[in-house]
């Protein structure tokens, strides 16, 4: 991260192909797994005897409601008159790095699921109707080493006009959720989980793939798809409304799809 910081920096003072790009999208995910939630009491399905410590697992597999993304990205590629006069070779031109933040919601629509019941020695109880939906968000801080390759090259871009690339890198996302979960015991709500917002800090991957249009030599536009993978882990501790001690362990896994457009300025 220090690296690419001060590589950016020193490109900045250079002005050789530095470039600033604003970008908008659209995303979607697949499922986010299951939730576990454990209580010490639950009723039973006649609304009488509890189950002594039960443990829920929701299977809330669903797919993520598609979300609007946007950011922004700082970029730059290593050409032959680099930063502060250094003489890159002439290959290097084919390769950068860029850093860029997003934000996007992060919600599952309320659905139908199905709870599975197990108590404290692994025993199977039954099974549960259930609802469930979530709020969230996810905002990504990337880090990303890019390649290209130039067409249509001219003499106001000799590089090309039309530049084709992709890249990979880490990132740190930073997300939170409010998962809410409503369990039926025959004709009753037996149990609600509805223990608020919840944050975490997590290391991610992200991979792009785009082409980038040079429609004047400091001026593009951009179309790409971004693929980022994580694994957060969520813990809620809370009461239930029907007063027993709760707990919610919620660690969904995060594949997200997105595809964007942007425009950029050149220095």
């Amino acid at each position: 991260m220090v690296g690419l910081t001060v590589l950016l920096i020193l490109s900045a003072v250079a002005q050789a192909e530095v470039y600033v790009e604003g970008f908008l999208g659209g995303t979607t995910a697949s499922g986010l797994g299951s939730s576990s939630f454990h209580q010490t009491d639950l009723p039973q399905q006649d609304g009488t005897l509890p189950f002594p410590d039960s443990s829920l697992k929701v299977n809330n597999n669903a797919a993520v409601a598609p979300s609007i993304i946007g950011g922004g990205r700082v970029g730059y590629w290593f050409v032959p008159n680099g930063a502060l006069g250094l003489n890159y070779p002439p290959w290097m031109k084919y390769f950068g790095v860029y850093t860029d933040v997003s934000y996007q919601n992060l919600n599952v629509n309320e659905q139908s699921v199905s709870v599975a019941d197990y108590n404290d020695f692994g025993v199977f109880q039954g099974n549960f109707p259930g609802k469930f939906y979530s709020r969230g968000y996810v905002v990504t801080w990337a880090f990303m080493f890019a390649a290209r390759y130039g067409f249509l090259p001219d003499d106001k871009v000799p590089f090309g006009r039309l530049q084709p690339w992709v890249a990979v890198g880490p990132a740190i996302l930073f997300t939170g959720m409010k998962p809410k979960a409503t369990i039926y015991a025959g004709p009753i709500i037996g149990a609600v989980a509805n223990p608020g917002w919840q944050s975490a800090v997590v290391p991610a991957l992200v991979v792009d793939a785009g082409i980038r249009y040079m429609i004047f030599k400091n001026l593009s536009i951009d179309v790409s798809f971004r693929y980022r993978y994580a694994q957060p882990n969520f813990n809620f501790s809370f009461t239930d409304i029907n007063g027993f001690p709760s707990h919610l362990n919620f660690s969904p896994t995060y594949n997200l799809f997105s595809g964007m457009a942007g425009i950029a300025y050149h220095f």
